[in-house]
């Protein structure tokens, strides 16, 4: 046994007053706790609605799921930007009438979001492992921490109450955004609504364990659970695609490749003359840049300057892509560029901070 699991499960032990329970009698406890294997297998869809804050911004928000799809409007600019889970993670941008088939960070994110159950529903048919980790207090409640490693590798910390056996709270580490730095948080939960005979935590509040900032909260006023919904809903809308947008997705799948990237840019170009694409490329590189490649994003977004030399907006794209790169000095000097074309621009100034 791992020497720091071995005395998590000395102090468990000591403070339960016998032997320490294992992981799997928590999980059977759990599972009993909020209905029972037959109860949460006869659910098959819940929709959830409510209200998100962020930063002092109230929003409306919903997430619906159905075995074992998934979909959520983006709770800051619905129903522009949804996501969602049909076997693959997808991402859909009214603005430029896009749909991506998310990869690197951004997929595993929504992947993990699509999850119907809890982590320790069935933990062992899904591929995951689980050990306990020890014990801590959540919101004053004894809990025993659960390690739980999903099938991809990731790895969290589930809190669950030493009397009621349910989740108080989740742990784990993960960029908050995408270019962010990589901090660990906090999720406390509560709240439990029977909804058929089902226990479901309503409200969620994240905190940054290192500072104490409150990241989000999440309340759910609303459940409706086994509806009829058809599949279709959790797959990418369906629509016409311009040429530009046609390009978005083709410049995104074919990330890989820079040498074909830059190249059916080009050949767009001069078949579209009269096309705009300054913001669409901008916007692309941004989602390349996401997926970690970064050689792509720096060639598109090069082009894009190269195309509009008096946007600030491809200037800041491009400096973002050579921040990410590692090329500090040719980012410095693209957000300076973006400043003199737009001296009021907020990200750029925010972005020179940061050297």
């Amino acid at each position: 046994m791992n020497p720091a699991l071995a005395l998590a499960f000395i102090i468990v032990a000591t403070n339960w007053g016998g032997p320490a329970p294992t992981a799997a009698y928590i999980a059977d406890r759990h599972v009993a706790a909020i209905g029972g294997h037959d109860r949460i297998f006869a659910l098959h869809s819940i929709s959830y609605s409510g209200v998100y804050r962020e930063s002092g911004i109230s929003l409306v928000a919903s997430q619906t799921y159905l075995r074992p799809y998934y979909e959520v409007v983006d709770p800051h600019l619905q129903p522009v930007i949804k996501e969602g889970f049909d076997g693959r993670p997808w991402e859909y941008y009214g603005a430029f009438g896009v749909v991506l088939r998310t990869a690197g960070a951004p997929g595993m994110a929504t992947t993990h979001a699509s999850e119907f159950d809890d982590s320790l529903v069935d933990y062992a048919a899904k591929g995951e492992q689980i050990a306990l980790a020890g014990e801590t207090s959540v919101g004053g409640r004894a809990s025993f921490d659960v390690l739980v490693t999903l099938r991809d590798g990731f790895q969290k910390h589930v809190y669950v109450d030493e009397r009621t056996y349910l989740i108080t709270g989740t742990r784990q580490t993960a960029k908050v955004h995408a270019f962010g730095n990589r901090i660990t948080s906090e999720s406390v939960c509560g709240g439990y609504r029977r909804a058929a005979g089902v226990l479901l935590p309503t409200t969620f509040r994240e905190i940054d364990l290192v500072t104490g900032r409150e990241l989000n909260r999440l309340t759910w006023t609303q459940i409706q659970v086994n509806a009829p919904l058809p599949v279709s809903l959790f797959s990418p809308p369906r629509f016409v695609r311009s040429p530009l947008s046609a390009l978005l997705e083709d410049l995104y799948a074919h990330r890989d490749d820079t040498f074909l990237e830059r190249g059916r840019y080009e050949a767009f170009r001069r078949r579209h003359p009269s096309v705009n694409t300054e913001a669409g490329i901008e916007f692309i590189g941004y989602q390349i840049l996401k997926t970690g490649v970064g050689q792509s994003a720096v060639v598109l977004l090069a082009a894009n300057v190269h195309d509009y030399p008096r946007s600030a907006d491809a200037q800041f794209g491009l400096g973002r892509a050579y921040r990410v790169a590692g090329r500090e000095q040719l980012a410095v000097a693209a957000f300076r560029r973006a400043l003199q074309l737009r001296p009021s621009d907020v990200r750029a100034r925010a972005a020179l901070r940061q050297t």
